[in-house]
């Protein structure tokens, strides 16, 4: 729980207490140690004005500075890890300030003390994801661009909370119960550990980091309007960072969005180029990761645009970013279909119970702006603490049917939802063949009137984009005027072009004609 709420591997900094200091510094200032190879940023400014000078306590006593410890390379974790890790003994000194010493900011020399192991900590954590929405995603920082934001206002208006998320986690986390606005509420507290477990991991990716990785595509999309170029594009770096993971390289697991969404494909058989347990591509993972490389080259275009063609520019990455939005909404259903599927007696599995509230939780607001009985039925199938009086097939049928009728309002593609494949009869389940509404993620539902139209039109965008489309994202050929802000989306875009992703779980596999889920 430490972990959840201070983090210890993202945002490492500093809390030094400098001493004698008579005048103001200011924020993004480099730091160096003067006895080792350390360094750092100032965080804050550091304003003094005459009663500060005047004032000896200030000067003799000291004053607090944050500085925060730099990374050389995305692939590397922090180099100075403490925050909570200090708890479970997996604290990491080495890169760290010494414990008091000096320190120069723009050529002054400045002694400082501090204590190593309750200063250094992180200005990031998962909690914070949650906890920092309303400032960030709801008032948008007093900003208007986008606001609030079209998904987290969804969420928002369903829990009536705006740390809904972080109620979820804590309430697995301490075997509670999540209340919120309304009545309708998660209850952990008949649950065991190992079944919870579940509940704080899903919770926290589906919940806090998917709604973060929007966040970072609007703070991309409000920079840009801003004329920040440089700030855009490293928000939509840290996007695609989000949405990644940093462990899905050279075959390793990875724990978030993206794997996710790959681990479910072979269930559903939308995986796009290999159908195989060892490597599942999911289709909806690259269609996201098409829309993140076209969010980014318009970026890289950017300072060649005049301000009528920037503004345009601008709205063409708002628009890669809704298609992104509605893409990750696709593995949430599926994942939520597939355990209610499997998912026969609740009192024989209390684990299958939370996954599929868990899933429902990340649904049940979309679901809820688009019709709010549907929403409540669905709650009420899934709900955990309570019990339900539906279950096995029955529940099966009625939550795909409370579904499918608001996947048009959802934006979303029976296609790309697929149905449950049977991997020894080489067919769908019965009665979970995917349906046949045709709806494309990200864009306005065509009128009735011209969908032949439509259809015709669609058959020549992949020629369209192809002839467009520019493959320039390999690692070392983007160094336009030093830039340093794709390091992230560099390593991971250009990975993300490999037809088989890292090896997954064996998700799906079929044992005597039922469906495992992992």
């Amino acid at each position: 729980e430490a972990l959840y709420r201070e983090g210890g591997f993202s945002g490492s900094y500093a809390e030094l207490t400098l001493l004698n200091v008579t005048e103001s510094l200011r924020k993004n200032t480099p730091v160096f140690s003067t006895s080792s190879e350390i360094q750092g940023f100032t965080m804050d400014d550091i304003i003094f004005d005459e009663d500060d000078l005047d004032n000896t306590d200030t000067i003799e006593n000291g004053i607090t500075l944050r500085v925060s410890y730099p990374r050389s390379n995305v692939k590397e974790i922090e180099k100075c890890r403490v925050g909570a890790l200090k708890q479970i003994g997996y604290e990491d000194l080495t890169e760290c300030f010494d414990e008091e010493g000096v320190i120069k900011i723009k050529g002054k020399q400045y002694q400082y003390r501090y204590e190593p192991l309750s200063d250094n900590k992180n200005e990031h954590s998962l909690q914070k994801f949650s906890t920092e929405a309303e400032t960030n995603m709801l008032f948008c920082n007093q900003t208007k661009q986008n606001c609030p934001y079209r998904t987290y206002e969804k969420f928002f208006t369903y829990y009536g909370l705006p740390d809904y998320g972080n109620r979820f986690v804590l309430a697995a986390l301490q075997a509670e119960e999540a209340r919120y606005v309304g009545g309708n509420g998660f209850d952990f507290r008949s649950y065991s550990g190992d079944a919870r477990k579940e509940g704080i991991l899903r919770g926290i990716v589906y919940l806090n980091v998917w709604m973060q990785v929007i966040h970072q595509m609007e703070m991309a999309i409000r920079y840009c309007y801003d004329n920040e170029y440089q700030e855009a594009l490293h928000n939509w770096d840290i996007a695609v960072a989000y949405y990644t993971g940093s462990t899905e390289d050279n075959g390793s697991f990875g724990k978030l969005l993206y794997q996710h969404a790959n681990t479910l494909c072979p269930a559903f058989h939308t995986c796009s180029k290999s159908d195989s347990f060892q490597h599942p591509q999911s289709s909806i993972v690259e269609n996201i990761f098409s829309a993140f490389h076209s969010g980014q080259d318009y970026l890289y275009t950017y300072d060649e645009m005049n301000e009528k063609n920037k503004k345009l520019l601008c709205s063409n990455v708002q628009k890669e970013k809704e298609r992104i939005e509605d893409f990750m909404l696709v593995p949430m259903i599926q994942g939520l279909l597939l355990t209610v599927y499997t998912f026969r007696h609740p009192e024989d599995d209390e684990t299958h119970a939370i996954i599929g509230a868990t899933y429902a939780a990340a649904v049940l607001p979309l679901v809820n702006y688009c019709n709010p009985t549907d929403a409540q039925q669905i709650y009420e199938a899934m709900q955990i603490g309570r019990g339900s009086s539906l279950h096995g097939i029955s529940k099966y049928k009625k939550v795909k049917k409370l579904l499918q009728k608001n996947y048009n309002c959802m934006k979303i593609n029976c296609q790309d939802v697929g149905g449950i494949w049977d991997h020894v009869q080489n067919k769908y389940y019965t009665g979970t063949q995917p349906c046949t509404h045709f709806f494309s993620p990200g864009a306005s539902s065509p009128p009735h009137t011209a969908f032949i139209l439509f259809m015709i039109f669609m058959a020549f965008v992949p020629v369209l984009v192809l002839v467009r489309w520019r493959w320039r994202y390999i690692q070392g050929t983007k160094n336009k005027n030093s830039r340093n802000t794709t390091i992230v989306s560099d390593d991971i875009l250009d990975s993300s072009r490999r037809i088989a992703a890292p090896k997954s779980s064996y998700y799906g596999k079929t044992r005597n004609h039922e469906i495992e889920v992992t």
